[in-house]
C-alpha cells in the first residue's frame, strides 16, 4: 500500500495512530502536519478501531 503524503489523498476524517509502541498520533489533522512532525509511512487503515490511518512516530522509528 502506498503511503499516503497529502491531504488529497485521505478519505474520509484523518485520524492516525502510531503503529509501533505509543499511540501517539491523533494530536495531527493532516498528514502535512504528520510528515512535518518526522512521521513516516502514513497508510490508510480502514479497519482501525478509532482511527483511520497508521504511521510510524519518529520516537518508534529510531527504536526499529
Amino acid at each position: 500500500m502506498e503511503s499516503i503524503t497529502r491531504s488529497d489523498q485521505v478519505q474520509g476524517p484523518f485520524t492516525l495512530i502510531c503503529d509501533g509502541s505509543c499511540d501517539g498520533g491523533m494530536e495531527f489533522e493532516t498528514p502535512e502536519a504528520a510528515l512535518a512532525a518526522g512521521w513516516t509511512e502514513i497508510v490508510y487503515d480502514p479497519d482501525g478501531l478509532s482511527w483511520n490511518y497508521l504511521g510510524t512516530c519518529p520516537n518508534c522509528a529510531k527504536q526499529n
